[in-house]
C-alpha cells in the first residue's frame, strides 16, 4: 500500500489520504477524460451524521435534497434512516425510487404547482409546507387531509444566503393563517422556519423557536385549535457553526417547549452533512500574465497579474461564486494528482484570478487565489468543501458537460458502518477508526 509520502502528501498538506488515493486512481483509469470530477468522502458524511446524533439527539434530520442529489449519497442517507426535505416532484421521485417510506418526506417548498401537490398526495406524501393564506387555500382545495406545516419568517442577517425576504409569515400573518385554516377545516400540525443558508448567529435559532412558541400559544386560544405536534427548525447548519448552534437549539427547545409532551423536533440540514464531504478536481487549461500599469506618485509603474483558466466554471459547479460570493482555496496538484508534487515550484506564494471555461465574461471563480506553486497548463486544482449547491445547479451552457462524475472513497471504518446500516436499516453505531484499507467506488 502507498504511504502518504508516496502520494506527495506532506505534514503541511490538509488533504485526506483516502481522497489523494481516489484522485490518483481516477486519473490513472481515466487519463484521457479531461472533465472535472468530484471525490466524495464517505467518512465525512458518517462523521456529520454521528455529530448530529450526539449534539441534537432529539431532532430528526430531514436531509435537504436540493443541496446535493448524488444518488449514492441519497442511498446512503436513506439507509441511515434520515428523512428528506423535497422541494419538487422530481426530488420526491428521486427519494421514492430508493424505497423510502413517504412518511419520511416533507414537501417543503412554500409555493408549489398543482401537479406537484397532486403527485405528493397520490404517493402518500402528506407533510406539506405553506406560508401564506393563498397557498393554504390552494392546498385545502386539492388535499384537504394534508399534514400542514406553517412556515414562519426567521432571519439571521449574517447568513450567507438570506431567505426571510422571500419566505415565511410574520406573527400577525401566522395568526391569520391559523384562523383561516380553522374556517377551511384543514389542520396545521407543524410549525417550521429557516433562518438562512449557512447561518452564523446561534441567536437566530433561539429567536425563531421563541416565535414558534408564540404561534403555538395563539393556537391554544382558538375555539378549534390545531393539533400542532411538530417543530421544524429548518437548515442553515454548517460544520463550523454547528457546535455553537446545537447548544443554543437545545437550550431554546427546553426553555420554550420543555413543559410540552408529545412535541416532535425535526430539521432540514443540507450543507452540514455534505459540504465537507466532496472535493472538486479541475484541470488547468492555460495561464496568462497581464501587464497592469499604475501611477505611484510621479512615477508610472507596472506589475504582472497572473490568471489561470480551468475546465469548470459558474455555469457548472461554481455558481456559489456568484450566489454566496465564496469559493474555498484549492490545493494545487501536479498532472498525476500528487499534492505539491512539484518541488521546483514549491514554497513560494502566487496570487491568481481563476476563470471558468465559458465565453461569458462573468465566469470568474475566484479572485486573489493564493497558491503555493506556480501553475502550468495540465496541472490540477482540488477544491475542498464542494458538496453543497454545486453540481445541482450545473447547466450545459456553451455545450460543456453539465454533470461531473463522482468517485467515492472510504476507509474500512466507513465500509463497516455502511454494512451496519444495511443490516439494521437505521443510524450507524460508532465503530473504531480503521484506516488500513480503502474502498473506492463510483456513483
Amino acid at each position: 500500500m502507498s504511504t502518504p509520502s508516496d502520494l506527495g502528501l506532506s505534514s503541511a498538506t490538509t488533504f485526506p489520504y483516502s481522497v489523494a488515493v481516489a484522485v490518483q486512481n481516477h486519473l490513472k483509469d481515466h487519463g484521457k477524460d479531461r472533465q472535472s470530477f468530484f471525490v466524495g468522502n464517505l467518512d465525512s458524511v458518517l462523521d456529520r451524521l454521528e455529530e448530529w446524533r450526539r449534539e441534537l439527539p432529539f431532532v430528526q434530520p430531514f436531509y435537504a435534497v436540493k443541496c446535493n442529489d448524488n444518488k449514492t449519497l441519497l442511498t446512503l442517507l436513506s439507509r441511515a434512516g434520515t428523512g428528506f426535505d423535497c422541494a419538487s416532484k422530481k426530488e420526491m421521485q428521486q427519494i421514492l425510487q430508493l424505497g423510502v417510506n413517504p412518511e419520511r418526506i416533507i414537501f417543503a417548498a412554500p409555493r408549489k404547482a398543482e401537479d406537484h401537490i397532486n403527485y405528493a398526495h397520490e404517493h402518500g406524501i402528506d407533510k406539506i409546507v405553506v406560508d401564506s393564506e393563498d397557498e393554504l387555500r390552494k392546498l385545502a382545495e386539492i388535499v384537504p387531509s394534508a399534514t400542514i406545516f406553517l412556515r414562519l419568517r426567521a432571519d439571521d442577517p449574517t447568513s450567507r444566503v438570506r431567505l426571510s425576504e422571500k419566505f415565511g409569515s410574520d406573527l400577525l400573518e401566522a395568526r391569520g393563517i391559523l384562523q383561516v385554516a380553522v374556517d377551511l377545516s384543514v389542520k396545521v400540525t407543524g410549525i417550521c422556519f429557516h433562518v438562512g443558508s449557512a447561518a452564523s448567529d446561534p441567536g437566530a435559532y433561539v429567536r425563531a423557536i421563541a416565535m414558534a412558541r408564540e404561534v403555538y400559544d395563539y393556537n391554544e386560544t382558538l375555539s378549534s385549535k390545531h393539533p400542532i405536534s411538530i417543530i421544524d427548525i429548518g437548515g442553515g447548519f454548517t460544520e463550523s457553526n454547528f457546535r455553537l448552534v446545537a447548544p443554543a437549539v437545545r437550550s431554546a427547545a427546553d426553555m420554550y417547549f420543555g413543559g410540552e409532551t408529545g412535541i416532535q423536533w425535526v430539521a432540514e440540514p443540507g450543507r452540514f452533512i455534505v459540504s465537507e464531504a466532496f472535493y472538486l478536481v479541475c484541470r488547468v487549461l492555460g495561464t496568462r500574465k497581464r501587464l497592469v500599469e499604475y501611477v505611484d506618485g510621479p512615477n508610472q509603474n507596472h506589475y504582472f497579474h497572473a490568471e489561470l483558466f480551468v475546465n469548470d466554471g459558474i455555469y457548472q459547479n461554481f455558481l456559489n461564486a456568484l450566489v454566496e460570493g465564496y469559493i474555498p482555496t484549492p490545493v494545487p496538484l501536479d498532472p498525476s494528482g500528487r499534492p505539491y508534487g512539484l518541488p521546483e515550484r514549491e514554497d513560494k506564494s502566487y496570487s491568481y484570478t481563476v476563470w471558468g471555461q465559458t465565453c461569458c465574461g462573468a465566469d470568474k471563480i475566484k479572485s486573489n487565489c493564493r497558491l503555493r506553486c506556480e501553475m502550468q497548463a495540465g496541472d490540477l486544482l482540488c477544491f475542498p468543501s464542494m458538496g453543497a449547491y454545486t453540481h445541482v445547479t450545473a447547466s450545459g451552457f456553451n455545450g460543456f458537460t453539465a454533470r461531473a462524475m463522482t468517485v467515492w472513497t472510504s476507509s474500512v471504518r466507513g465500509r463497516e458502518k455502511l454494512k451496519e446500516a444495511n443490516r439494521v436499516g437505521s443510524w450507524w453505531n460508532p465503530l473504531s477508526h480503521g484506516e488500513s484499507e480503502l474502498l473506492v467506488r463510483r456513483g
